[in-house]
């Protein structure tokens, strides 16, 4: 059987059992975009699509925050991707991305960064009294 021939932009989705090569976690069924081919390595830079993205577990985010990794996006083998149907386009991407972003900052520091976001949340509610008492 001959393989298709992935090109950067193409939508995949990865294959059933896959694991994550740095958590051990399955994540088959995950989809996104290529962004970039590694010849030499023979692996694709897989950005994560919006369903993907606003369906990954929180511990996932966060301890990859906690490591400096990145979340939305992988490198993995053809051998672990098939293509697939886009399920979304770029801008609703962004939005969740951005969204996310801005939700996990400050998981990076554990503890400490949690504190910091359950400020930051009550003071953005516009409740500043609950902002103070909270700290």
């Amino acid at each position: 059987m001959r393989k298709s021939i992935m090109k950067a932009g193409d939508s995949v989705v990865v294959k059933s059992g896959t694991k994550d090569p740095d958590l051990e976690i399955d994540i088959g069924g995950w989809q996104g975009r290529i962004v970039e081919i590694d010849k030499n390595q023979k692996t694709f830079l897989i950005e994560w699509d919006s369903h993907t993205l606003k369906h990954m577990p929180s511990e996932v985010i966060e301890q990859c925050e906690a490591m400096n990794w990145d979340w939305e996006r992988m490198y993995l083998y053809q051998e672990d991707i098939d293509p697939a149907d886009p399920r979304d386009n770029n801008e609703d991407r962004e939005n969740i991305s951005s969204h996310l972003n801005n939700k996990y900052s400050w998981a990076g520091l554990g503890e400490e960064g949690k504190r910091i976001l359950n400020v930051l949340e009550k003071a953005k509610s516009g409740d500043d009294i609950d902002a103070f008492v909270s700290v």
